[in-house]
């Protein structure tokens, strides 16, 4: 078997290769039909043989035709809490206390200092 008929048969592609104008835009297409079905970037370079930062460029270069995938979400309303207009006091080792006035929680640190 010549060399040549050997190398066209392989599946994988050598880096150095140029691809015309129609493969690049086939293969984004065919990049872009796996990407709906859920498959990595990575694994589609790997199995297309053609680098990830090749489809990135061309996907640049002649546009996306899929839309992206959107998830849904559930939009809840915020849960606002009372503001407490006295101070409150968190120890390191965690005690809370509250209810105090500002005078009280003056006197309380300073005797805890």
């Amino acid at each position: 078997m010549s060399r040549l008929k050997w190398m066209q048969g392989l599946e994988c592609r050598r880096s150095h290769r140029s691809y015309e104008e129609t493969e690049r835009r086939s293969l984004v297409a065919e990049f872009e039909r796996r990407r709906a079905a859920g498959k990595s970037v990575r694994a589609i370079a790997r199995a297309l043989g053609v680098s990830a930062k090749n489809y990135y460029n061309w996907q640049r270069r002649y546009g996306s035709a899929v839309l992206p995938v959107l998830r849904s979400v559930t939009i809840v309303d915020a849960v606002v809490t009372p503001v407490s207009p006295c101070p409150v006091v968190i120890s390191p080792l965690g005690y809370r206390v509250e209810g105090l006035s500002v005078a009280d929680v003056a006197t309380l640190l300073r005797a805890l200092a």
